[in-house]
């Protein structure tokens, strides 16, 4: 039980990796806002020591953290997710939660980011939108567990899994990470990147700001 408890400890560190905030930056973060889209994914790859485990983990070594694009009461655009150690943002709760745009792209959070759309999003983004707003709504917590069967958490990319499965699309298309230990396998977010179907629609670059 004990060894249980320590490997996941560990795994919460690195799948928090896209979320570390240890560096801080003077850096201002570049984002073409007019080609963005309701349902867009966003895929970060995170500062500090955590986020070299995720790499470790992840022979694809890519996005290390992932949530949902969607636009607030006020139009603005931000970004639904699943993240631990944010509880000062949520009232002490870890639950899924929504940041402006430029939050989640952060850049003492973010080292790189990159927002993709699946190619039928015109048909299901209505869908997609009410989906994740109604998890977000709920309050949901965060699955420390990482138990993919268990619907009453959300870990990052379970969290974007569900909304997608939702309208039927299983954006994962079966691929599943084993991390010794877990009760089951693990979705990563470059299993979802690996979805053809997915087409890049900007990149997320920085600039010193004046």
């Amino acid at each position: 039980m004990f060894l249980k408890r320590i490997c996941i400890f560990t795994f919460v560190l690195f799948v928090a990796a896209g979320c570390n905030r240890q560096v801080e930056s003077e850096l201002e973060v570049i984002i073409d806002k007019t080609k963005l889209q309701e349902g867009d994914l966003v895929f970060r790859l995170g500062r500090g020591r955590s986020s070299r485990m995720v790499n470790l983990a992840d022979k694809e070594r890519s996005y290390s953290h992932i949530g949902l694009l969607v636009k607030d009461s006020l139009g603005e655009w931000c970004v639904i997710h699943a993240v631990p150690g944010e509880s000062e943002e949520t009232e002490g709760k870890e639950i899924i939660k929504c940041d402006p745009l430029l939050r989640f792209f952060g850049s003492d959070r973010t080292v790189t980011g990159i927002v993709m759309r699946f190619d039928s999003i015109d048909y299901i983004s209505q869908q997609i939108v009410i989906k994740a707003k109604e998890f977000h709504d709920k309050e949901l917590p965060f699955d420390h567990n990482y138990i993919l069967s268990d619907t009453s958490t959300a870990y990052c990319t379970e969290f974007v899994y569900r909304v997608f499965l939702n309208v039927g699309i299983d954006l994962s298309e079966g691929r599943r990470h084993t991390i010794p230990l877990f009760k089951e396998p693990i979705i990563f977010p470059s299993d979802i990147l690996k979805n053809k179907a997915l087409r890049e629609v900007c990149e997320v670059s920085f600039v010193k700001k004046n």
